[in-house]
């Protein structure tokens, strides 16, 4: 966070005002990359807050009303960055880069079946060498 009185104002403002908008701004914050850029669907943001697409959408629709976010699309999906005066994740004022890069946030419901499938069959898989591995460090104890 930029540590000036301004910033500091604008975090308390959005808290008091939509908790929800606040919540979802701060998932955006500890997920942009360096260039203050995440791309996230809003099933993603819906699945991580348990919040209804229409909750989204009025708390993205307030975070940019407020200057807090700026929206911008690609393809099919939004790209969010973070207002650089409240928030800044890349050295100096490095500003000229701020929507370049970008982290991108999926989740397993937004694809096809196979896909899904493919999904559910590799976390099977990596859960069983975990449970595989706490096995073995049982046994050696």
């Amino acid at each position: 966070m930029n540590y000036d009185d301004n910033a500091y104002r604008a975090d308390d403002f959005l808290v008091a005002k939509s908790p929800t908008a606040y919540r979802i701004f701060k998932f955006l914050i500890a997920n942009m990359d360096r260039y203050n850029a995440v791309i996230v669907s809003y099933k993603v943001l819906q699945q991580v807050f348990g919040y209804g697409q229409a909750t989204v959408a009025r708390a993205i629709k307030f975070l940019k009303e407020h200057n807090y976010i700026e929206v911008v699309r690609t393809g099919g999906a939004n790209v969010y960055t973070i207002n650089k005066y409240l928030y800044w994740n890349s050295w100096g004022t490095n500003y000229a880069y701020a929507e370049f890069d970008a982290k991108v946030i999926i989740t397993a419901t937004e694809q096809d079946k196979a896909t899904q499938e493919k999904i559910c069959t590799q976390i099977k898989k990596r859960q069983e060498v975990i449970q595989s591995r706490s096995t073995i460090q049982d046994q050696t104890r």
